[in-house]
């Protein structure tokens, strides 16, 4: 951008877009779920969905951060294998929430039939549905945090701009919020320009420290599986599938074609057993497995 006080048309058409969605979005998505999930009942539908929520933090959905926000708000219970919280940590509430962690608990939790063109494309206009304007907000909002382009002419900024009216209104229960007719209006020359930089510096200040969170967590959690640690869900899994193996493996009997993929193991990283089916490929393969790893067969 050139400086704040000599914006063009087009630049101001971008800054407008800009706030609309990094500003007003967030609040009316906010006000919106707070509809859906009560503050006062937060913690509760939190912890009846424990599950889906850890699940969406191991796909990388849900990411560190926000994972650290969720576990913040007061009343919830999180399993013991997790991390302990820092110390001094602060209580949160969906305020705390960013507009992408609002719509993935909308989305995964909060029973929003899918919008018409799924959750990842931008809906059609017909769709009226709350997860469609949802969709709407996300898609533009995921477009302006990667566009490398400051300014919008005329016609695309109406076309853009309407579409994200139309969603705030819907989420907002059909009224108008004021804060779209704000930003509208905005002098984005002297020194309501400078707060607007201001404003927008802190954002992308929390975003890049929200970064570097999730950075170190991914660092982490790859230095611990480097060393051959595995998450305490497969860790307990394969413990009971080796269980099993152990006492499956009481009644097998070495046979000479054992002994020669045994060896042939110690030869080779990576072996191909075949044969017919019901030959005993899965109890030979077991066995081996058991001995090389154990030492105890």
């Amino acid at each position: 951008m050139t400086s704040t006080s000599q914006l063009t048309e087009e630049e101001r058409n971008f800054a407008r877009f800009f706030y609309l969605n990094f500003k007003v979005s967030p609040a009316i998505a906010r006000r919106f779920f707070d509809g859906v999930f009560p503050p006062t009942h937060l913690a509760h539908i939190i912890n009846n969905n424990m599950r889906v929520i850890i699940s969406l933090n191991k796909s990388k959905r849900i990411n560190a951060s926000q994972l650290e926000v969720l576990r913040s708000v007061t009343g919830t219970v999180w399993p013991s294998y997790l991390p302990p919280m820092p110390a001094g940590t602060k209580a949160t509430c969906s305020k705390d929430f960013d507009l992408t962690m609002i719509i993935c608990l909308l989305r995964n939790i909060g029973g929003l039939p899918t919008p018409s063109n799924g959750w990842d494309q931008l809906p059609h206009p017909n769709d009226m549905l709350p997860g469609a304007d949802l969709a709407t907000l996300k898609w533009y909002r995921n477009q302006l945090a990667h566009t490398t382009v400051t300014y919008l002419d005329n016609n695309e900024f109406t076309d853009k701009w309407n579409r994200v009216e139309k969603a705030l209104i819907s989420l907002n229960k059909g009224q108008k919020p004021h804060e779209v007719t704000e930003i509208f209006n905005y002098d984005l020359n002297g020194e309501q320009a400078k707060k607007l930089a201001n404003a927008e510096l802190s954002q992308l200040k929390k975003e890049y420290m929200d970064c570097e969170k999730e950075k170190e967590q991914i660092e982490r959690d790859f230095s611990y599986y480097r060393e051959r640690n595995l998450p305490k869900n497969i860790a307990d899994a394969n413990a009971t599938f080796v269980k099993t193996w152990l006492k499956d493996d009481k009644s097998f009997y070495e046979t000479k074609v054992s002994e020669l993929v045994y060896n042939k193991v110690k030869d080779c990283s990576c072996i191909l057993v075949t044969s017919n089916s019901g030959s005993g490929k899965t109890a030979a393969i077991r066995h081996i497995a058991l001995k090389t790893s154990t030492g105890r067969i």
